[in-house]
């Protein structure tokens, strides 16, 4: 029997030394749990630009939906955000969301100035706000998110820590002063519980010790309950206020589809934004094209004073002129005139004194 109340009170006592020295990182895993999800949840209740973004996919649909029972709608709920995302249009491409996201590049293109950047760029306040806000980092934190878990994770730690307690009560009856005993122990079990052949000094060492051990411990616990747990229970109902959802709706159910909202929100911007700048590049081209064969025409015109039109019978080339058939030609007109004028019988003179010396002048032929 003796041997059994040992081996129980060792046992309790290591536990109790297990608690007293890992519940300082257990209540660091689960106050850090705590406050990424209120984090997560602060983030989506205060950014402006998903307001905004959540009025425009709400009028949207309005606009979708008018002169049907689901017109004129005055909230969102979160399982219409993914129908919004995810059902496509008569053209089996568009969605819902992609005409939001197209809407909103027009007016970032219209209102912007030469200061600011472009919304093409991938740097643009209204258009990029899940990065650049941090909702989208935060979000992926809290993958899983349960505060109800994390709260009975809590109440375990602080049963832990009145287990330590009442085996540090003990300990404190055996090493510390003995006026100070609160606890009275049977004779027959002191000898298996506490060392009686320790010293003083080292009695009074191990009561401080195990006394600090509580008191830190007891401490973290109540941090946790206090500064993480609550405020998290507190900014959990308002999150399911602010999005409608019924107060039994689980939390990453919530954070699930925000962060998948907003994926394809910044899916479909990506796209559309490389689309346009293919087109942009695409008209820049062509304005290029258009600009250099103007001034290539404008390099190429006429002068403004056109050349004289050549004449209609170009003068006969030499050969043409002196060839010896125009001359055999023009000795058989001569001869025949002369032959009108003078008579038949000086022709063969006449035709031999010609062929021999041409007439070098007018006056010859007289």
């Amino acid at each position: 029997r003796q041997n059994a109340h040992s081996k129980t009170n060792l046992s309790h006592r290591l536990e109790a030394l297990v608690i007293a020295l890992s519940s300082k990182p257990a209540t660091e895993i689960l106050a850090e749990k705590a406050d990424n999800y209120t984090k997560a949840a602060r983030l989506l209740m205060n950014s402006k630009d998903l307001a905004r973004l959540l009025k425009h996919v709400l009028a949207a649909g309005n606009a979708v939906n008018a002169g049907s029972a689901k017109a004129d709608a005055s909230a969102v709920r979160l399982s219409s955000l993914l129908q919004a995302a995810r059902t496509k249009g008569i053209d089996g491409k568009t969605t819902l969301l992609d005409g939001v996201v197209g809407l909103l590049l027009d007016r970032a293109l219209n209102r912007k100035n030469d200061d600011d950047a472009s919304p093409l760029s991938g740097h643009n306040e209204v258009l990029d706000f899940p990065e650049n806000s941090g909702i989208l980092a935060s979000l992926d934190l809290v993958r899983g998110a349960d505060e109800k878990a994390l709260a009975i994770e809590a109440n375990k730690i602080q049963n832990q820590i009145i287990l330590l307690n009442k085996q540090i009560q003990f300990a404190l009856a055996e090493f510390g002063p003995e006026q100070n005993q609160a606890i009275r122990i049977p004779a027959s079990l002191t000898p298996y519980l506490f060392p009686h052949g320790s010293s003083k000094a080292r009695r009074s060492i191990e009561r401080d010790r195990l006394t600090q051990l509580e008191t830190e411990a007891s401490l973290r616990s109540d941090a946790l309950k206090n500064d993480h747990i609550k405020p998290l229970q507190n900014v959990t109902k308002e999150l399911r206020s602010y999005f409608a959802c019924e107060p039994s709706e689980p939390l990453d159910a919530i954070f699930t589809t925000m962060r998948d909202f907003l994926r394809a929100f910044c899916d479909s911007r990506d796209i559309q934004r490389r689309q346009r700048r293919a087109e942009m590049r695409l008209a820049d081209r062509h304005e290029q094209k258009k600009i250099s064969h103007t001034k290539h025409h404008k390099k190429k015109r006429p002068p403004s004073h056109p050349p004289a039109r050549p004449p209609s019978h170009p003068p006969p080339s030499f050969s043409h002129r002196y060839s010896p058939n125009s001359v055999q030609s023009a000795l058989s007109s001569v001869k025949n005139r002369r032959s009108a004028l003078v008579g038949d019988d000086d022709d063969e003179d006449d035709s031999n004194d010609i062929t021999k010396s041409p007439p070098t002048s007018d006056g010859d032929d007289n």
